[in-house]
């Protein structure tokens, strides 16, 4: 937790006006996850992996609910959000898009935000030689964190390591396949 320090100081100099208000003509956001969720999940990322979350926890990522059948700007190419995508990552743009009926209330749905923050983690940290590496890693965090929370995770490992290696691809992998 050697960022907690700063993640308060941060997050009480936040309005309620400019918290989580994303900058862009076409980028709709309604209700995303609090602060302080956020910053419980930043935790037990600092507290199970080596990455540093300072930086993210001072500057965190735009959350943006989207509906299935919204196109959204992803690393700057326009795509459709639809099933089975619960959550994506932009790290161009520092911007997580979350299915719009997303819930505090539902592990599950903590979890894509877990997620996509791990992918925040992971870019912020490393250099990745491409970037379907990360997901081996994320999915296996996110499955730990809903272990613990008694959840079986219920991913097709097998289709998700095959989809973490380095090949040649024009698209998202998890935009046309499901992993569950």
């Amino acid at each position: 937790m050697r960022w907690l320090c700063s993640v308060t100081l941060v997050f009480t100099t936040l309005s309620p006006a400019n918290e989580f208000t994303p900058s862009g003509p076409d980028i709709s956001v309604t209700h995303p996850p609090n602060q302080q969720l956020v910053v419980d999940l930043l935790i037990w990322i600092d507290e199970n992996t080596d990455y540093d979350v300072t930086a993210i926890a001072i500057d965190p990522p735009i959350i943006v609910l989207k509906t299935y059948g919204d196109s959204i700007d992803y690393e700057n190419e326009a795509i459709i959000f639809h099933e089975p995508l619960k959550g994506l990552y932009d790290k161009e743009r520092n911007i997580i898009y979350l299915k719009k009926h997303w819930n505090h209330n539902d592990a599950k749905h903590v979890g894509v935000l877990l997620h996509e923050l791990i992918h925040c983690a992971q870019y912020t940290n490393k250099e990745w030689p491409c970037w379907q590496k990360t997901e081996w890693e994320a999915y296996k965090l996110h499955a730990a964190w809903l272990t613990e929370r008694g959840i079986d995770p219920d991913f097709n490992w097998i289709l998700i390591f095959f989809l973490s290696r380095c090949e040649q691809r024009d698209h998202h992998p998890f935009l046309d396949i499901p992993t569950r």
